[in-house]
């Protein structure tokens, strides 16, 4: 008769598979993760993980969930540090998510794949999806012209992800000339933004220049070696 696991173990084990799954995607691609796969990686028996998972989507739904969730939490201790100009709070938003791609960039790659298009059979990947849009939106409903300006703070909150998600997958893509340092593309790019925001909305506030995260002159989060890119499975 199996062990009845606790609901701490269980989602241990849960957890496993996630990483696991985050891992193999990276190396190998979508269509060589099998559950078979994971089972080995992992070092369990083939049947093991339907006995936590439905199938292999049910899986990808979750690591996606778990990315969303811990980014959410970044971008809230953005808002619950306290006051800060709109400046300081746009640039520790823009750290929050750097240093998330840089800490985690295939968990990140997986996170905005087109290979999960309707999340609607994945109740908890919606929540973190909407709590993630969520913490955004609190960072410019913050910002008092911004609240006054007739201009959605989501809007807002969603225009500044677009970009710095943008620069982010082409980062990952290894889409830039190699000549150029990622820290000046991030520093040009946050500063269009940030002058941008204060003419828009009328911010009386001098921009400053964008300080990279320590240890963005080595190009953090590029593709770890032995990840794979699959033209099939092209990321947003």
């Amino acid at each position: 008769m199996p062990k009845e696991l606790t609901a701490e173990e269980v989602q241990s084990f849960r957890q496993r598979l996630c990483e696991s799954f985050t891992k193999l995607f990276a190396e190998r691609g979508y269509s060589a993760v099998t559950m078979r796969a994971l089972a080995e990686d992992i070092g369990c028996s083939p049947m093991t993980p339907y006995r936590y998972f439905k199938d292999k989507d049910e899986i990808l739904a979750a690591a996606r969930a778990g990315g969303f969730r811990r980014l959410s939490e970044r971008l809230d201790s953005v808002v619950d540090a306290g006051p800060q100009s709109p400046a300081e709070r746009a640039e520790l938003a823009a750290q929050a998510f750097l240093s998330f791609a840089r800490d985690e960039p295939s968990t990140y790659r997986l996170m905005y794949t087109n290979l999960q298009p309707e999340t609607a059979h994945h109740p908890d990947l919606e929540v973190e999806i909407s709590r993630a849009r969520r913490s955004l939106a609190r960072l410019a409903e913050i910002v008092p012209q911004i609240r006054s300006s007739g201009i959605q703070p989501a809007a807002v909150a969603q225009a500044y992800w677009a970009a710095l998600h943008g620069v982010i997958q082409l980062h990952l893509n290894d889409s830039f000339d190699p000549e150029t340092k990622f820290e000046e593309i991030v520093a040009v790019l946050l500063g269009i933004l940030l002058e941008g925001g204060r003419a828009i909305f009328q911010i009386d506030e001098p921009v400053r220049r964008y300080t990279p995260l320590p240890g963005q002159g080595e190009n953090p989060g590029q593709p770890q070696s032995g990840e794979k890119t699959d033209d099939a499975e092209k990321r947003q």
